[in-house]
Protein backbone atom coordinates (compact mmCIF):
# COMPACT_ATOMS: atom_id res chain seq x y z
CA UNK A 1 0.00 0.00 0.00
CA UNK A 2 1.41 3.64 -1.09
CA UNK A 3 1.77 6.22 1.44
CA UNK A 4 -0.98 8.39 0.27
CA UNK A 5 -3.47 5.37 0.58
CA UNK A 6 -2.30 4.91 3.99
CA UNK A 7 -2.54 8.40 4.52
CA UNK A 8 -6.23 8.62 3.17
CA UNK A 9 -7.23 5.42 5.32
CA UNK A 10 -5.91 7.18 8.38
CA UNK A 11 -7.85 10.21 7.83
CA UNK A 12 -11.08 8.41 7.59
CA UNK A 13 -12.61 8.47 11.13
CA UNK A 14 -16.03 7.51 11.68
CA UNK A 15 -16.11 8.50 15.03
CA UNK A 16 -14.39 11.99 14.64
CA UNK A 17 -16.97 12.75 11.63
CA UNK A 18 -20.23 11.52 14.35
CA UNK A 19 -18.76 13.89 17.12
CA UNK A 20 -18.00 16.74 14.41
CA UNK A 21 -21.96 16.40 13.22
CA UNK A 22 -23.16 16.04 17.24
CA UNK A 23 -21.18 19.13 18.05
CA UNK A 24 -22.79 21.63 14.76
CA UNK A 25 -26.67 19.90 15.64
CA UNK A 26 -26.12 21.23 19.10
CA UNK A 27 -24.89 24.38 17.92
CA UNK A 28 -27.43 24.73 15.17
CA UNK A 29 -30.29 23.92 17.70
CA UNK A 30 -28.94 26.47 20.20
CA UNK A 31 -29.09 28.84 17.27
CA UNK A 32 -32.40 28.06 16.04
CA UNK A 33 -34.14 28.63 19.69
CA UNK A 34 -32.63 32.07 20.36
CA UNK A 35 -33.27 32.87 16.79
CA UNK A 36 -36.86 31.80 17.49
CA UNK A 37 -37.23 33.35 21.00
CA UNK A 38 -36.03 36.75 19.49
CA UNK A 39 -38.91 36.18 16.37
CA UNK A 40 -41.70 35.39 18.59
CA UNK A 41 -40.51 38.20 21.24
CA UNK A 42 -40.54 41.16 18.24
CA UNK A 43 -44.58 41.35 18.77
CA UNK A 44 -44.67 41.57 22.50
CA UNK A 45 -41.88 43.83 22.61
CA UNK A 46 -43.89 46.27 19.66
CA UNK A 47 -47.43 45.64 21.71
CA UNK A 48 -45.55 46.61 25.40
CA UNK A 49 -44.13 49.79 23.07
CA UNK A 50 -47.06 50.93 21.71
CA UNK A 51 -49.17 50.55 24.65
CA UNK A 52 -46.53 52.41 26.71
CA UNK A 53 -47.04 55.26 23.87
CA UNK A 54 -51.09 54.98 24.39
CA UNK A 55 -50.62 55.20 28.02
CA UNK A 56 -48.21 58.02 28.78
CA UNK A 57 -50.91 59.99 26.65
CA UNK A 58 -48.60 61.94 24.70
CA UNK A 59 -50.22 59.87 21.65
CA UNK A 60 -53.48 58.98 20.81
CA UNK A 61 -53.48 57.31 18.06
CA UNK A 62 -52.64 53.76 17.24
CA UNK A 63 -50.68 54.17 14.05
CA UNK A 64 -48.99 57.21 15.36
CA UNK A 65 -48.14 54.84 18.52
CA UNK A 66 -47.13 52.02 16.64
CA UNK A 67 -44.54 54.47 14.47
CA UNK A 68 -42.86 56.03 17.87
CA UNK A 69 -42.58 52.14 19.32
CA UNK A 70 -40.92 50.82 15.46
CA UNK A 71 -38.33 53.82 16.23
CA UNK A 72 -37.33 53.91 19.86
CA UNK A 73 -34.18 52.60 20.45
CA UNK A 74 -35.51 49.25 22.52
CA UNK A 75 -37.30 48.34 19.10
CA UNK A 76 -34.38 49.05 17.37
CA UNK A 77 -31.99 47.07 19.71
CA UNK A 78 -34.44 44.06 19.53
CA UNK A 79 -33.87 43.61 15.35
CA UNK A 80 -30.34 44.01 15.34
CA UNK A 81 -30.31 41.17 18.18
CA UNK A 82 -32.73 39.67 15.91
CA UNK A 83 -30.74 40.19 13.10
CA UNK A 84 -27.15 38.51 14.35
CA UNK A 85 -29.40 35.50 15.47
CA UNK A 86 -30.54 34.98 12.10
CA UNK A 87 -26.64 35.01 11.09
CA UNK A 88 -25.43 32.87 13.48
CA UNK A 89 -28.41 30.31 12.51
CA UNK A 90 -27.45 30.55 8.95
CA UNK A 91 -23.23 29.78 9.45
CA UNK A 92 -24.58 27.02 11.60
CA UNK A 93 -26.96 25.70 9.02
CA UNK A 94 -24.03 25.55 6.81
CA UNK A 95 -21.50 24.09 8.88
CA UNK A 96 -23.69 21.49 9.56
CA UNK A 97 -24.54 20.91 6.02
CA UNK A 98 -20.65 21.35 4.99
CA UNK A 99 -19.64 18.65 7.59
CA UNK A 100 -22.36 16.49 6.30
CA UNK A 101 -20.54 16.98 2.78
CA UNK A 102 -17.47 16.29 4.17
CA UNK A 103 -18.50 13.49 5.97
CA UNK A 104 -20.11 11.86 2.48
CA UNK A 105 -16.95 13.36 0.70
CA UNK A 106 -14.13 11.07 3.65
CA UNK A 107 -16.72 7.70 3.26
CA UNK A 108 -16.07 8.07 -0.84
CA UNK A 109 -12.38 9.05 -0.34
CA UNK A 110 -12.08 5.74 2.12
CA UNK A 111 -14.03 3.82 -0.53
CA UNK A 112 -11.60 4.44 -3.21
CA UNK A 113 -8.80 3.99 -1.04
CA UNK A 114 -9.99 0.14 -0.31
CA UNK A 115 -10.37 -0.53 -3.81
CA UNK A 116 -7.36 0.68 -4.70
CA UNK A 117 -5.70 -1.11 -2.17
CA UNK A 118 -7.52 -4.43 -2.77
CA UNK A 119 -7.21 -4.18 -6.10
CA UNK A 120 -3.37 -4.13 -5.89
Amino acid sequence: MSEEQTRILRAYDPEKMFEMLENASDSLAKKVYTEFLLDKNEKILLSKLISEHLLNGNISSVAKAEHAARCSKEYLTHIKGLAVAKEALCRAKAKYENLRGLAEARRTQESSARFIRDKA
